[in-house]
């Protein structure tokens, strides 16, 4: 599992987005991938990844972040002769202050409703070549938002930029 590898069997296009093979889960299992050793890495985005803190086979599996980041805990618990529990933990920490994860909270729900202000005026509105523009330019910033692995401030700022060329393209005076 993982970016650029089987995904994490999820939805397909939200996990695999920006995948140069395309948007789909594995549909094979490949060898160099199963046999995972403490200290390897197990990659979450382009951005970065976790770590495998430990393993015992068909028994755990532990993947850990950055020092008092969190991780990921799977387990198998045997229940009788024929049946297995498969037990998921997840634990993370944040240690940053709740201004700052409200502030990116706004920026990633704003970049989603300028979007989509921007799909509705694209409907509503008789298209033109600028029009169609910003839409395209709407989308690529909520996608660099939230996909990209930049900081969030550079998909705050890009927001600001689609809003100011929406204001020149819909004037509130409909006269120009």
């Amino acid at each position: 599992m993982g970016y650029k590898r089987a995904g994490f069997y999820g939805y397909d296009i939200l996990e695999n987005i920006g995948i140069p093979r395309g948007i789909f889960s594995a549909q094979s299992i490949v060898p160099e991938f199963q046999h995972p050793k403490v200290g390897d890495e197990l990659p979450i985005s382009p951005a970065g990844g976790l770590v495998f803190y430990a393993i015992e086979p068909n028994r755990y599996l532990v993947c850990s972040g950055a020092a008092g980041w969190g991780g990921y805990t799977w387990a198998l618990y045997p229940i009788d002769e024929n049946h297995t529990r498969l037990v998921s933990r997840a634990r993370f920490s944040h240690n940053e202050p709740m201004v700052k994860e409200n502030m990116e909270f706004a920026i990633y729900f704003g970049s989603a409703l300028i979007y989509l202000g921007a799909v509705v005026l694209t409907l509503l509105r008789p298209l033109t070549w600028r029009r169609g523009l910003a839409g395209l330019a709407a989308g690529a910033a909520w996608l660099i938002t939230w996909y990209a692995p930049v900081s969030i401030w550079i998909g705050a700022l890009l927001e600001l930029l689609v809003l100011w060329v929406f204001r020149i393209i819909y004037p509130r005076n409909h006269n120009h």
